[in-house]
């Protein structure tokens, strides 16, 4: 160990800092071997697996679909059924929270289906069928939450479509 000699004559004592590296690095490699590290999180996404079967549309049932529309400054919409003629009286404004919120929506068609098929209408296997559709003003903000709500609301069926232009000038 070095010692400093002031001008005085005096030793003033003095410390080596060499170990400290040693300790410096016992304690990386400690934090490094016992974190974890964090697991990449991804969405399940079910995709089309037949060529020949992408140019088929999939057959939906009137009474199981259900329509999401995504328009500009976080507008979300929503109709039940296919679109037709009476397309504007079936539009129904929606939002993410409050009163009207889309998820309320979708459990109270889920229970709408379900007694449908309890009555006999629908055939057992039949499911709710949410056919999603963005604007090119819709933010991804907005396409987040609403496969967030498929997600929570357990919607076993869902697709993300373009918006046809009689839907996007109902919305505008």
């Amino acid at each position: 160990m070095a010692q400093l000699i002031s001008k005085s004559g005096k030793s003033a004592p003095a410390v080596d800092l060499t170990p400290m590296v040693d300790l410096g690095f016992l304690l990386i490699a400690f934090f490094m071997f016992t974190t974890t590290m964090s697991r990449p999180f991804a969405m399940d996404i079910q995709m089309p697996y037949k060529e020949k079967e992408l140019d088929k549309p999939t057959p939906i049932k009137e009474s199981t679909a259900m329509t999401i529309l995504l328009g500009e400054d976080h507008q979300l919409y929503y109709y039940e059924g296919m679109p037709g003629a009476n397309l504007e009286d079936k539009l129904v404004a929606s939002g993410f929270e409050g009163e009207n919120n889309i998820r309320d929506k979708i459990k109270g068609k889920k229970a709408s289906i379900n007694t449908l098929v309890a009555n006999g209408g629908l055939e057992v296997g039949d499911k709710l069928v949410v056919v999603i559709k963005a604007s090119d003003g819709a933010t991804t903000d907005d396409l987040v939450k609403v496969l967030d709500e498929m997600s929570i609301s357990k919607v076993p069926v869902y697709s993300l479509t373009d918006i046809s232009s009689e839907e996007l000038a109902l919305i505008r």
